[in-house]
């Protein structure tokens, strides 16, 4: 018997050690799980702790202010605005962050990489030049850069954990949104982290690693030391206190990566399926893998509901395959609805771009499965707001003329489920007495709902 409990252990143990592990953060266990400041808490959880859900309120789905520029960084030519959950505690759990960056011209986002998160640009004003490294597998002291050139409209998107940058190569001040699938998706400046560690890593080292004289290196230090006061200060002011690397993440929303890269491959008519799509060879990889061009021009308008969608996924842009992150770009008529509706595989971020819109969604009552709680905002430019995952939401133009907004997902393939017509256009059709039954209709309804879906 004990040893039968010991092979049982065995085997088990083995499969979790050998399971995938899911990604980016830890797949939430209730509908909402809104942060508490906890600064002073003398217990700490991978994450934020709850506050009761009873006690969540639209604010904290929240924030206003993304169309004006953040704080700049002393010295360093950019300025953030970050929405994560130290402004938003509703993102808690929840495996999304946003920031605006604003970058002076000829000036860089340096060098860097997001451990725990992709990262998915997307600018609004100016032009600059994006790339990032992944590593050669036949020679790791080599790699490939994949590089564009970026204008206004275009999206491109940075792997977790590659090291990356993002060079304004105009004259005018450019914009961005950097969406990641992540709360808290880290960042590791290559510069900074290096020469001015703490304790310091020996001048014999860094001489040695970079081959340059202990001149080079000292000079290095004192650049790389006074960057890090800048920041120092620039967090200080920003009032931030961001959370320290915390081992044992584990990724949600999409497989973890066991490729640098894995370009999906148009397999329509493949006779063999997997859990996102097949990869191409990565040596035949390239820059426009990782490109999408037109988000600035509004998509085709459903008429049924007036708005247009265009999209930026695995199926637009390969290079997102096994990534964990998408965006949508929105466009409402006057009076135009983003109809109810559901992404079961992704929590949304939505950031208004022009106009003004109603959006809102429902959190089921845990005492009374036949009730639940609207959480509701009127949002304007710059406004940002966020919906849970798996949760009924709808998007709606208060206003006499169009609304525009951004969508970010943190899945490749977040799948709308369209409460309407997913019910009422299936194939084959569901039942009439079902219908009826369901929604307390009369059949002649019912025929004509099938009608207007269909």
């Amino acid at each position: 018997m004990r040893m039968w409990w010991f092979i049982t252990t065995l085997a088990i143990s083995a499969f979790i050690c050998n399971s995938p592990v899911y990604a980016y953060d830890n797949n939430p266990l209730q509908d909402i799980c809104v942060a508490v400041n906890d600064s002073q808490a003398s217990v700490f959880v991978n994450g934020k702790i709850c506050k009761d859900p009873k006690l969540a309120t639209a604010n904290d789905f929240y924030f206003s202010g993304l169309n004006v520029s953040g704080n700049e960084v002393p010295g360093l030519g950019f300025a953030l605005k970050t929405v994560d959950v130290n402004n938003m505690p509703g993102l808690n759990t929840l495996g999304i962050t946003l920031v605006r960056a604003d970058l002076e011209p000829q000036h860089i986002g340096p060098f860097h990489m997001h451990p725990r998160a992709t990262e998915m640009i997307t600018i609004l004003e100016g032009t600059a030049y994006a790339g990032f490294l992944v590593p050669d597998p036949a020679n790791f002291f080599k790699s490939r850069l994949f590089s564009k050139i970026l204008n206004p409209g275009d999206v491109f998107v940075f792997p977790q954990g590659l090291i990356h940058f993002l060079y304004n190569m105009g004259y005018k001040k450019a914009t961005f949104l950097f969406y990641f699938n992540s709360q808290n998706p880290g960042f590791v400046s290559i510069p900074y982290s290096i020469f001015a560690s703490n304790p310091p890593i020996s001048d014999d080292i860094l001489a040695k690693g970079f081959q340059l004289n202990k001149t080079e290196i000292a000079e290095l230090r004192k650049k790389a030391h006074s960057g890090w006061r800048s920041q120092q200060s620039f967090l200080h002011t920003q009032g931030s206190n961001p959370r320290p690397l915390v081992k044992g993440e584990a990724p949600t929303s999409a497989p973890q990566l066991m490729l640098d890269i894995c370009i999906a491959v148009n397999d329509s008519h493949a006779s063999v399926f997997v859990n996102g799509k097949i990869c191409k060879d990565p040596k035949f990889a390239t820059a426009d893998d990782f490109f999408f061009s037109g988000l600035n021009v509004s998509g085709n308008p459903a008429t049924l509901f007036g708005f247009a969608a265009t999209r930026v996924d695995v199926t637009t842009m390969p290079g997102l395959n096994t990534l964990g992150i998408s965006i949508v770009r929105a466009d409402l008529e006057s009076q135009g609805l983003v109809p109810f509706h559901t992404h079961l595989l992704a929590t949304a971020l939505i950031t208004v771009l022009e106009g003004t819109v109603y959006a809102g969604f429902l959190v089921p009552d845990p005492e009374n499965f036949f009730k639940s709680r609207l959480f509701s905002k009127i949002l304007n430019h710059g406004d940002v707001f966020l919906i849970p995952q798996g949760l009924i939401r709808f998007v709606y133009n208060v206003e006499h003329k169009k609304a525009t907004f951004l969508a970010s997902f943190n899945s490749q393939n977040p799948e709308a489920i369209m409460i309407p017509s997913s019910i009422f256009a299936t194939e084959p059709p569901i039942m009439d007495d079902i219908l009826a039954k369901g929604f307390q209709l009369n059949k002649s309804e019912i025929a004509e709902l099938r009608k207007k879906f269909s």
